[in-house]
């Protein structure tokens, strides 16, 4: 029999009923997204969402010098896919009801770290931007011309890291933005050193 609530690696329940009422937890988030494969699986290499959204922070960091809260709000705009998987773009387009979850999910996530929600263009900008990167590494067999192909790469090189890898580069990022915001500078020091800049 299934219940309305999901049991998280830290041993939180999540509520889907009484979504403003969770307790959103980094360690699960970085749990999730590490273990997760963009693009379905459907790639020619494991190439997490952690890593995708840690390619992402690093660049607006390091290539645009952009602030450490909207690094941050970069760093988790995949957040949600933590309690509802994710589902590939064509498909969420023909349910509704999964993207107004997804919101509630990243207005939550929002309010506990304090990252910006709704996200500014700049985050939707470098997200569409990286899927050409992506595309071309992460598909070099491809002979299609995705929607996204005319828009400006990163030129970021993808990792393709392990999720045990993934994970850590996660969380080493999310100290690192999260404690210059909160003036941690101790933890904000130590995550720099970790940090790896996008190439």
């Amino acid at each position: 029999m299934y219940t309305n609530w999901l049991e998280t690696m830290k041993g939180s329940v999540f509520r889907y009923d009484k979504i403003s009422c969770n307790k959103i937890l980094i360690e699960d988030i970085a749990q999730a997204l590490s273990m997760q494969c963009r693009y379905n699986g459907l790639t020619t290499r494991f190439y997490s969402v952690a890593e995708h959204c840690k390619l992402l922070a690093n660049y607006a960091h390091y290539k645009l010098g952009l602030s450490p809260q909207i690094c941050l709000t970069i760093l988790l705009h995949d957040a949600s896919e933590t309690y509802m998987g994710d589902m590939v773009g064509p498909l969420k387009q023909m349910f509704p009801k999964f993207k107004e979850m997804e919101n509630k999910i990243d207005a939550l996530v929002a309010k506990t770290f304090g990252t910006i929600y709704p996200f500014p263009d700049i985050v939707k900008e470098l997200d569409s931007r990286i899927c050409v990167d992506e595309h071309k590494q992460a598909f070099p067999y491809s002979t299609k011309t995705w929607g996204f192909d005319h828009l400006e790469p990163l030129n970021i090189s993808l990792d393709f890291s392990s999720p045990s890898k993934a994970h850590g580069a996660f969380v080493n990022a999310f100290d690192f933005f999260y404690g210059i915001i909160n003036n941690d500078e101790r933890d904000a020091r130590e995550a720099a050193n970790l940090l790896t800049f996008p190439r």
